[in-house]
């Protein structure tokens, strides 16, 4: 069985739920000089993040990998290292919630372009061992063909159990994309055949997506049409079989309190928390943060509530990721004001603890042999 990293970690429902988060604090400047960075994906795995691809101010359209380590104690990140490359800059500028990992591999679905295309048609993988990434990133076979051609940006991914979940999305071609498909991950961590999932309710743009147990919990972002008036608050609900992988029906789940596209998701100890994005028609990030608590025994979500501390300031086009070591969520990769604005940002955003410290046991008492 693939060990997923922190998904299965932050997904799966514990006993005790995540506490109200009570602030917010902001490191500045987690990049390189010069290369704050947007709409890049990324994936945190134990107390390492990971951000790959996206767009910034000196390369454009980006192939530059980062990581960081993160402290523990205090959930800062420590010093930034550059990755290997991506296989070419032109197609890995709009990735967002296309990139998940497990405990050994980073998985990256399709891919889309701002100056020069295609898009991806693929999945783009490497290994990575204690915040390093591999030397070398690999493909896998290209997505199914059938009814046509699928290389979508700007669509969701996800890993449940072995098998990693893709849909929705933009192509070249196609203008927004219903379809999702499904691999296994093989112990190497290479992607078995290709398989057609249960098609989406509506075709799906600017998705965000998270996973408890064997359910995957989907906001659409923008449908049917290529257009933020299309922005909509439904939420979808679907559970796969952790054998087979094959998909049950996409059913409906509570509608956020707005509509939003562009935003994230995780879930946390089967807590499900939905962060910032842009409104309906467009306009400047928002400072949401709304939680839903899942329910695995009746597989569904409960009302979403707005409990939490909102953030400092409206952010866009980021990832939202969570760390069980730190035991914290973090927000990078991210965009705030107006588009005409162009504020991409180089900070992250980090919550307070979701969880108490683990009790030190063990440790001996040296004082009473003084």
């Amino acid at each position: 069985m693939v060990a997923f990293a922190s998904g299965v970690l932050a997904g799966t429902a514990l006993a005790d739920p995540p506490a109200t988060i009570t602030s917010w604090i902001s490191q500045e400047e987690i990049y390189g000089p010069g290369f704050q960075t947007q709409m890049a994906g990324g994936a945190i795995v134990d107390n390492y993040m990971f951000c790959v691809g996206g767009n910034n101010g000196t390369d454009g359209d980006t192939a530059r990998t980062w990581s960081w380590q993160i402290n523990t104690l205090n959930g800062l990140l420590l010093s930034v290292q550059a990755g290997p490359d991506l296989p070419t800059a032109a197609n890995f500028a709009y990735l967002m919630n296309t990139v998940t990992a497990t405990d050994s591999h980073i998985y990256i679905w399709g891919g889309g372009w701002n100056s020069a295309g295609p898009n991806r048609d693929n999945v783009t993988f490497n290994t990575h061992s204690n915040g390093n990434y591999g030397p070398t990133w690999q493909t896998s076979a290209q997505f199914p063909t059938t009814p046509a051609l699928y290389d979508p940006e700007l669509g969701a991914s996800v890993i449940v159990g072995d098998y990693l979940y893709g849909f929705g999305g933009d192509g070249s071609v196609t203008p927004l994309f219903d379809r999702c498909h499904y691999a296994q991950i093989n112990p190497d961590g290479t992607l078995g055949a290709f398989q057609t999932g249960t098609t989406l309710p509506n075709p799906w743009w600017f998705s965000a997506v998270a996973t408890v147990g064997d359910y995957i919990i989907a906001a659409p972002g923008i449908i049917n049409t290529a257009s933020s008036a299309n922005a909509t608050n439904d939420i979808y609900i679907c559970q796969v079989n952790p054998v087979t992988g094959a998909m049950g029906a996409w059913t409906a789940g509570p509608d956020l309190p707005a509509e939003r596209y562009g935003m994230s998701m995780v879930a946390v100890s089967g807590e499900v928390f939905a962060v910032g994005g842009r409104p309906l028609g467009g306009g400047a990030g928002q400072t949401n943060v709304w939680r839903a608590t899942f329910d695995e025994g009746t597989g569904t979500l409960g009302a979403w509530q707005t409990v939490d501390a909102q953030l400092p300031a409206g952010v866009y086009y980021h990832q939202l990721a969570y760390s069980p070591t730190s035991r914290r969520l973090y927000i990078f990769s991210i965009r705030q004001g107006l588009p005409a604005d162009f504020n991409v940002s180089g900070e992250v955003m980090i919550s307070s603890e979701l969880f108490p410290p683990p009790a030190v046991t063990g440790v001996e008492e040296f004082s009473i042999y003084r």
